[in-house]
């Protein structure tokens, strides 16, 4: 019998946890999903993504050449989890919103409140990604504390959804595309 490594259990675990905050949450609150805060989430995310990747990350691959990243390997088993269980990811995927994004609005938004929960965030997909992608979704997420959640958790979490299909099909068309090589 194969068993997940440990982190991978935990990382499951507080997911159901935060499927739980989620579900108490919209059922003292019902949910709220307005398509502005919904593009605006998804257009964070892309905006600060392609920062990273055109702006930052070829600075910091100059300055700190041994954190390089191959995300081949991690990105292939989410979409093979994500291909297998289609819905089991998508609501797990959910339970990462409300485990950090429930207790922050029932503390309150501010800056203090948004970093600590950005941090936290970062933290919990440390062993999965190198530092400095953990930095850029600390920064993601801070943003989108502060400038989306207030409007609707709902818009959060439809948001989410929607910019991690979008990624699981970037990438499952990337590893269609056959690999071309130029002869001289």
């Amino acid at each position: 019998m194969h068993l997940w490594p440990s982190w991978v259990n935990w990382k499951v675990g507080l997911k159901v946890v935060g499927l739980f905050f989620l579900f108490a949450y919209f059922w003292q609150y019902p949910p709220h999903v307005d398509i502005v805060w919904v593009i605006a989430y998804v257009g964070l995310a892309i905006g600060i993504g392609a920062v990273f990747a055109f702006i930052v990350n070829p600075i910091l691959i100059r300055l700190m050449p041994t954190q390089d990243f191959d995300p081949k390997p991690y990105g292939d088993n989410l979409l093979a989890q994500a291909r297998h269980r289609p819905w089991t990811a998508a609501i797990l995927l959910t339970g990462e919103d409300g485990l950090f994004f429930v207790p922050i609005l029932l503390l309150g938004i501010n800056p203090v409140t948004a970093a600590a929960v950005a941090v936290a965030y970062a933290a919990i997909h440390y062993p999965e990604y190198p530092v400095k992608h953990c930095i850029v979704k600390a920064v993601l997420l801070f943003l989108i504390v502060i400038l989306i959640l207030q409007n609707g958790l709902g818009s959060v979490v439809v948001g989410h959804l929607i910019l991690d299909v979008f990624g699981y099909h970037m990438w499952s068309r990337s590893l269609a595309q056959p690999v071309t090589v130029e002869r001289d």
